[in-house]
């Protein structure tokens, strides 16, 4: 999980890829890198990389904006995939989010 200098401990919403939302390559779980963008300024807000299994986390987002996430094979073998005007969850503490990655390791 890559965390940026500019991130606001306070904000609990995340991303999660989990069960059929995590990153694939031919079906199966992969490595990608992940972009989240604000969908009003499309100014990048974070990056994350995906483990092999395909889960990945993104945290410390603003659960009351809106934003894009785009992920890409890290060598560029497959188009990106976009999702726009996403809200992120929020439901799960920071110590939780926390919990949760280190499950998937």
């Amino acid at each position: 999980m890559l965390l940026e200098p500019h991130y606001i401990p306070d904000h609990r919403g995340y991303f999660a890829g989990q069960d059929d939302g995590i990153v694939t390559v031919a079906g199966q779980g992969a490595v990608g890198n992940l972009y989240v963008f604000d969908a009003r300024t499309m100014l990048l807000v974070q990056r994350a990389r995906s483990l092999a299994s395909g889960h990945y986390l993104v945290p410390y987002l603003d659960p009351a904006r809106r934003y894009v996430l785009m992920a890409r094979h890290p060598q560029g073998h497959y188009e990106p995939v976009c999702y726009d005007q996403l809200r992120p969850a929020n439901n799960l503490t920071i110590s939780e989010q926390r919990e949760v990655w280190r499950a998937w390791q």
